[in-house]
């Protein structure tokens, strides 16, 4: 007889068992709000020389996303599991402009303190940041990070998304699993 695992990893969401059938998750990257009908709640709007940036974001996955990530531990385990968040706290979440060497924070929150651990960001960016957003709705990567500073088991751990990747392209599905970055 094989052991179950003790940790999966499934629709961007980690599970750890904690013993019996409780499991912890904590998703590997922040996830942005939906709007009703599916899409990320994200806009850029230009009206002249004045530009806005709304977003919502999300440490946890939409509720569908993690009920596959439990159903997925549960097909693992062989059995019914209960998922509970594995997050201790967020301490800051950060809208970062050009990630690494150089980068800039246009906009830092404390989200709402309690899972979803949400942050709604209304911005008005000018030159070279209104430059990464548009680039960033348009399609390019490594211009804008969300970035979540997160309590995890005692520690604390970055947790981050790519802007560009939440966004939908012509050429393909809207994806909102998140691709893991960060530690």
């Amino acid at each position: 007889m094989s052991a179950s695992p003790t940790r999966i990893v499934a629709h961007g969401v980690e599970c750890v068992s904690v013993g019996g059938a409780r499991w912890r998750y904590v998703s590997l990257a922040p996830w942005p709000q939906l709007g009703p009908d599916g899409t990320p709640l994200v806009s850029l709007l230009r009206a002249g020389s004045i530009a806005m940036v709304q977003l919502g974001v999300q440490l946890d996955p939409p509720g569908d996303v993690l009920e596959r990530a439990r159903a997925a531990v549960e097909a693992a385990v062989a059995a019914s599991i209960v998922l509970e968040s594995g997050v201790d706290g967020v301490e800051r979440i950060d809208v970062v402009l050009e990630p690494g060497a150089g980068e800039r924070i246009a906009a830092t929150s404390a989200g709402s303190g309690y899972p979803p651990y949400t942050a709604v960001f209304s911005l008005r960016p000018e030159g070279d940041d209104l430059d990464a957003f548009a680039a960033a709705v348009g399609g390019a990567s490594g211009r804008v990070e969300i970035r979540y500073r997160v309590r995890r088991d005692g520690a604390d751990a970055p947790v981050s998304a790519d802007l560009a990747e939440w966004m939908p392209h012509p050429a393909s599905v809207p994806r909102h699993d998140p691709a893991p970055s960060g530690a």
